[in-house]
This record gives structure tokens, C-alpha cells and sequence, in this order.
């Protein structure tokens, strides 16, 4: 069946490379298509990538073209037959005609997956038997006849070319039995346990201008001496790559990507590999190709318009790519509410006051004297509509309504209603600290003691006019809800008092 394969592949190279035969530079044609394979499958352009590399196979076939490029295309072909069909048969199939031009060929280290890595191993066990049983096989001219390969000098007038035959003639693949005596790669477990030898939980999340932290652990009998990571942001599209420092225990690699890679992002992509002494690879957790995406919460984009566009570009561009990817997850989009989106916001709360008592007790004035002293208000409702005017600046009207409990178990609600200016000092996404001004009308009531004279509680009454001064505290606990903390002061007319607030209430921006 696999004979049968390879001749197919062959006959259908033959057939398309019936346009490509007047090539002059043959392996810097198939170089260029390998490439733009590469890119085509980074952006999950999987059948492009498919026909860059069946044209660059078809140039080979037609120009006796056999060297490492061409194995890097049969190596790639099978990576992008298994990533679109999950065929195991056809991707080993790929690599063994990869492996039969080249039998050093390697997938790269990138796109190598623990299971493609098992069916290039399993490929190259078999490899020797492959070459010796199938005809087809051997009877590809652009693969195995040599005399081709020879003619190439008077085309490129290069005679060390005609000095390929000794790297190219098959020696090295009847030295395989060096390579048959890999049983202990055929024995799979070894190979295939690679999927467990490192253990990360992905991040999804993360707000701009915080550091995000990996975790990796390995086996303690795992060979991995380095962990390594490979990131970029969409700020600046280049991949970094940043080691993982080894903790006291020997099995974890811990490292925080800086935050301030993040304040002008919206999205950060990462990929893990842990290597040996030799710096080869043991084992991934995502790749370049499919890399673990972090969605970045409140990255601000950059303020010139050109890029401005550039980034919203690569937004859609990734965002296709996501969707693409994850249908359900393509479906939600990647565009997150920043501050600066926020137009309107509400906020609904509870609080407690302390001020200056300086009037009359409102039950027992008239037998009691009372000597002006802070006493504490009822509790109080609090809500404000807020809307942003200005960046960074915000119109909001608020109401405020105290609950008096009177003596004959009735409830009075004493109204306080204003406007406030509100500036915001720092304005990132999870945690904002503003400054206010505020004038309002209504009064405010408090609580005094009326001890020694008597041992009663009482109430004053101060305003109805206020101006005020305040600031607080938003904590953001989601992309558009937080709790607000807000302390404001007030100063009374014409009953004149002092008083402060603090309210904690629920805030919800849109």
C-alpha cells in the first residue's frame, strides 16, 4: 500500500512539474516556496501551504534536486497533512520520502509535536527495510537516479556539484543499520511518554501592565536541564525568549514576562520547551504555529493613526486566526473593554458618615444645651450616574439618602442629591485612583449623646448646602465591574457643619 503511495506522489509530481523544468536556480526556487509554506502554515493557511510545497516537490522531481531543503519540504508536507487530516499514515509517509533524500532530516523544532516526532522516529526505524522492498521507491528518477544529479554541472558549472554522489549516493542510507539498531526508539513509551515530561496549565488572562507569571514542572527523571519560553505581544509581533529560572525542588521553572510588555497590547502568544544538556528538544507546551494565547485586559493601543491601523490589522488577522482555531472561542472576539471605552458608568452602594454636630438636638432642644462635637450620621444609600466628558474626566450626578430610625419605630429617609467633577490620576484597567470637587443640596443628620444631662441619643440637622472635596479608589474585578471606595468631604451652609463619608458601592461601567 505505501509503495503504491509513493508511486502516486511521484507520478503526480511528475505531472505537475511539467512547468517547472526550465528552473535555473532550482534550490533557491524550492527554498523560497518552503518559506512561504512556513508563513502560510503560521497563519493556518493549510492548503496554501500544501501547493507551495507540492510545487517546490514538482521543481525537485524535474531538476534531480536532493538536498536538505527538499527534505525540509517532505518534512513540513507531512506537518501540514497531520495539523488538517490527523492521518498518521500519509504523515509517515512524507517523512519517509523526506528521510530518503535526506535520512538526517529533522522536523523543526517548532512544529515538532511529540506525536509527529514518534511517526518521523518510526519512519526512520523502517527506513532501511523501506528502501530495500519498494521498487517504487527506488525507482523515482528525480530521487535515486544519480546520473541527473551529475548532469547539474553543466547547468550551474559547478564540478563540486558533480562531488555530491559520495554525500548523496546511497551509502548513507545503507549505513542505516546503525539506525535499525534505534529499537530502543521504536519502543515508543519513551517516546510517546514526551507528552507528559512538561506539565503547564496555560494562561488565558491578563491585565495590561501586570507581569504575567509561568509555571512549568518536569519529572525528576526527565533529562531537562532548560525550560525556555518563546513570546511575543501584538505590540511588537517579534518573538523573545526568556529562561525559566529552576526552583530548589528540581522540577519547577518559574519566570514573569514583564508588564511593561504588555501596556500596549492587546494579546500576548507564548510557547514552552524544555531541552537537554545538548539543547535538544524533549518537550513543548504549544509552538509557533498553535501558541498558547493570553488575552491582555486594558492594553492601550498606540495613539499615531498609522499605527493605529496597523494594530487593528493584526487584530483582525489574529482574530481569524483564533476563530479559525476555536469556532467558539472566534465567535466571543478578542476585542476587551479598555478605560478609555467606558463612556457611562453606574455605581450603587452603602456608606457611613462622622461630622460636626453644631445645631440644636431636633427632640430635646429645648432642655438641652448641646456644645457643638462629631457625631456619627446614619447609614446611608449612595448612587451616581457618571459620564466621561473629557479622558480621564468625568460629569457625575449622585444621590444620597440617609435612613433615620425615629423613636416611634418609623424610618425617615433624609435626600441629599449634587454633581461632582472627577478626575482620574491613574487610569490603568484593574486599579484607578481619582480626585473630586462636588456641590450638592440636602442635609445631613447626626447622632449625638445627650450625656450627663440625659441619657438619651439625639439628632442634629446641618446643611442643606454643601461643597465637597474627595477621592477614591476603583478596583476593577472584571472588565467592566469593580468595587469603588470613596471617601468625600463636606462643608455645610447654612446650618454649618463638617462632615466625611465613606461609601463602598458596586460599580459598573459601559
Amino acid at each position: 500500500m505505501k509503495a503504491t503511495l509513493l508511486l502516486s506522489v511521484s507520478l503526480a509530481l511528475a505531472f505537475l512539474c511539467g512547468g517547472a523544468a526550465y528552473a535555473q536556480n532550482p534550490e533557491a526556487d524550492v527554498r523560497a516556496l518552503v518559506d512561504a509554506a512556513y508563513s502560510d502554515y503560521d497563519n493556518l493557511m493549510l492548503p496554501e501551504a500544501r501547493e507551495k510545497l507540492a510545487q517546490g516537490l514538482a521543481i525537485a522531481g524535474a531538476t534531480n534536486l536532493r538536498t536538505p531543503t527538499v527534505a525540509e519540504a517532505w518534512m513540513l508536507i507531512g506537518v501540514v497533512d497531520y495539523a488538517e487530516f490527523g492521518d498518521e499514515a500519509r504523515t509517515k509517509d512524507s517523512f519517509t520520502n523526506g528521510l530518503i533524500v535526506n535520512p538526517a532530516a529533522e522536523i523543526h523544532p517548532y512544529y515538532a509535536s511529540p506525536t509527529l516526532q514518534a511517526l518521523l522516529d518510526q519512519a526512520r526505524a523502517a527506513l532501511p527495510q523501506s528502501v530495500a522492498q519498494q521498487p517504487p521507491v527506488q525507482a523515482q528518477p528525480p530521487v535515486q537516479v544519480q546520473p541527473p544529479v551529475q548532469v547539474q554541472p553543466p547547468v550551474q558549472a559547478q564540478p563540486p556539484v558533480q562531488a555530491q554522489p559520495p554525500v548523496q549516493v546511497q551509502p548513507p542510507v545503507q549505513a542505516q543499520p546503525p539506525v535499525q539498531a534505534q529499537p530502543p526508539v521504536q519502543a515508543q513509551p519513551p517516546v510517546q511518554a514526551v507528552e507528559s515530561m512538561l506539565s503547564h496549565q496555560p494562561i488565558s488572562d491578563a491585565m495590561a501592565g501586570d507581569g504575567v507569571r509561568l509555571i512549568a514542572t518536569v519529572p525528576v527523571t526527565a533529562p531537562v536541564a532548560r525550560v525556555i519560553v518563546n513570546f511575543r505581544t501584538s505590540s511588537t509581533g517579534q518573538f523573545s525568549t526568556q529562561d525559566l529560572d529552576p526552583q530548589a525542588d528540581g522540577v519547577t521553572f518559574m519566570t514573569t514576562i514583564s508588564g511593561n510588555l504588555l501596556r500596549n497590547a492587546q494579546r500576548l502568544e507564548y510557547s514552552l520547551t524544555a531541552l537537554d544538556r545538548a539543547g535538544g528538544v524533549v518537550a513543548t507546551s504549544g509552538t509557533a504555529a498553535r501558541p498558547h494565547v493570553v488575552r491582555v485586559i486594558g492594553g492601550q493601543l498606540p495613539t499615531s493613526s498609522a499605527s493605529n491601523r496597523d494594530r487593528s490589522r493584526d487584530r483582525d488577522r489574529d482574530r481569524d486566526r483564533d476563530r479559525d482555531r476555536d469556532p467558539v472561542a472566534g465567535s466571543l472576539g478578542d476585542d476587551e473593554i479598555s478605560f478609555e471605552d467606558e463612556r457611562v458608568h453606574l455605581a450603587l452602594g452603602v456608606g457611613v458618615g462622622l461630622g460636626l454636630a453644631t445645631q440644636e438636638p431636633e427632640i430635646y432642644g429645648d432642655e438641652v444645651e448641646l456644645e457643638p462635637g462629631f457625631g456619627v450620621s446614619p447609614p446611608h444609600l449612595y448612587a451616581e450616574l457618571g459620564f466621561q466628558v473629557a479622558p480621564r474626566l468625568h460629569l457625575v450626578p449622585f444621590f444620597r439618602g440617609e435612613m433615620v430610625f425615629v423613636s416611634d419605630g418609623g424610618v425617615e429617609f433624609v435626600p441629599m442629591g449634587g454633581l461632582k467633577g472627577r478626575y482620574h490620576f491613574k487610569d490603568d484597567f484593574r486599579l484607578r485612583v481619582y480626585g473630586e470637587l462636588g456641590v450638592g443640596y440636602g442635609d445631613v443628620v447626626h447622632l449625638v449623646s445627650l450625656k450627663p444631662t440625659l441619657d438619651e441619643i439625639d439628632r442634629t440637622r446641618e446643611g442643606p448646602v454643601h461643597v465637597g472635596v474627595g477621592g477614591g479608589l476603583l478596583i476593577m474585578l472584571s472588565e467592566s465591574v469593580g468595587l469603588q471606595n470613596e471617601i468625600y468631604a463636606m462643608a455645610m451652609f447654612d446650618r454649618f457643619s463638617i462632615h466625611f463619608d465613606y461609601t463602598l458601592s458596586l460599580y459598573v461601567g459601559f
